[in-house]
């Protein structure tokens, strides 16, 4: 993996997977991802696009079909937009039951 630190990026195209961003400047680039790893820590980012490939293009087409329908669907996508990499308790049937009696 490499590390990029503290770069000023203007006006290019960069594959982000595989790397790692801290403080760096992002200014008119398209940030390139298609689902590999990728650490961004820190970074300024300005009019950036963001263009999603393989794999990454295929999650993002499926949540976004999930949130267009609405519903449960969009439920589902705010959800685990909300919780994701967060510890977040899964309901029992104990503390599930105490909920519907009340």
């Amino acid at each position: 993996m490499s590390v990029f630190h503290g770069n000023t990026f203007i006006g290019q195209r960069i594959q982000v997977d595989g790397h790692e961003f801290s403080n760096n400047i992002f200014q008119n680039c398209v940030l390139v991802y298609g689902g590999g790893p990728l650490t961004m820590r820190d970074n300024v980012l300005q009019s950036v696009r963001w263009e999603f490939v393989d794999s990454a293009a295929r999650t993002a087409a499926l949540l976004a079909s999930f949130y267009q329908g609405g519903g449960e669907g969009k439920k589902f996508v705010e959800f685990l937009l909300s919780t994701y990499g967060k510890a977040v308790e899964a309901p029992t049937a104990q503390n599930a039951g105490a909920t519907a009696g009340q």
